[in-house]
Parts: structure tokens; C-alpha cells; sequence
């Protein structure tokens, strides 16, 4: 039986939500607080590509990137993932980039079927999409 999470906020939409889930019979859950609980916490890197690199998509490059590049995304990206403080969906794309003077940073969050793939290992985004799909 499929779950419903809903979040702590109140809305028109979450109402509409709960009562169609109620509707056909899954089970709902709120949550009382922002922060994801640990049993919905399975976040794992699953690709990785370069989209734009001093503000050039990196398409005619095949978005490449190096394995220092590489290294490095992935060390910020694990660390944001450990982080309770920080609520991910379970199948999610992060954009993630350097600023200059600053360092790594989130730039955001996009639902895994709502994004372009762009260089990414299209057998993990099928994996992903998958995780994030519903069997009919």
C-alpha cells in the first residue's frame, strides 16, 4: 500500500491530498517536523555530469569533468547528504557548483523526473526514475 508523507505545513493542497489518499485507501502520515525522519533518509549519489562550467553549457564537451572535479562533488554532495539538518526528497537532482571566492554550494533541488539528464549514466537516471515512479 503506497504512503503519503505529508509535511508539517497546513495547506488547501495537502488537504486535498489527504483526503484523496484516504480516498484510495494508502496510508498518510504527517510529519512534525521539517527534518526527514531516518527511515526515509536512503539518499545516495548515483551520477554525476559538469552542466556548466564558467557559465558554458557543457554539452560540446561532452560534460566532462575531471576526476579532481569529480572527487570534490562528491565529498560536498555525502557530506549534504549526512547532514539531519538538511530535508531531501527520496529521489531528487541536486544542482550543485562552485562560487568563486566561496567554495561548494547547493544551488538547488529538482525532482528527478523534471530534469534533464545531460551527460548523466542514463541506466542510474532510469534507476532513479524508477524509485521515483508508481507501477500501473
Amino acid at each position: 500500500m503506497p504512503t503519503l508523507i505529508l509535511t508539517p505545513r497546513f495547506t488547501e493542497d495537502a488537504q486535498s491530498l489527504w483526503r484523496a489518499a484516504l480516498q484510495l485507501g494508502w496510508s498518510v502520515e504527517r510529519l512534525q517536523s521539517w527534518r526527514v525522519p531516518d527511515e526515509l533518509r536512503q539518499a545516495q549519489i548515483r551520477t554525476i555530469s559538469v552542466y556548466l562550467r564558467d557559465g558554458e553549457l557543457q554539452r560540446d564537451r561532452d560534460f566532462a569533468a575531471s576526476e579532481v572535479e569529480l572527487a570534490e562533488v562528491e565529498f560536498f554532495v555525502e557530506k549534504i547528504l549526512a547532514d539531519d539538518r538538511i530535508p531531501l526528497t527520496r529521489t531528487a537532482v541536486l544542482d550543485v557548483g562552485v562560487i568563486a571566492g566561496r567554495g561548494w554550494a547547493v544551488v538547488e533541488q529538482n525532482a528527478a523526473w523534471g530534469s534533464g539528464i545531460y551527460g548523466c549514466d542514463p541506466v542510474q537516471v532510469l534507476e532513479v526514475l524508477r524509485y521515483a515512479s508508481v507501477p500501473i
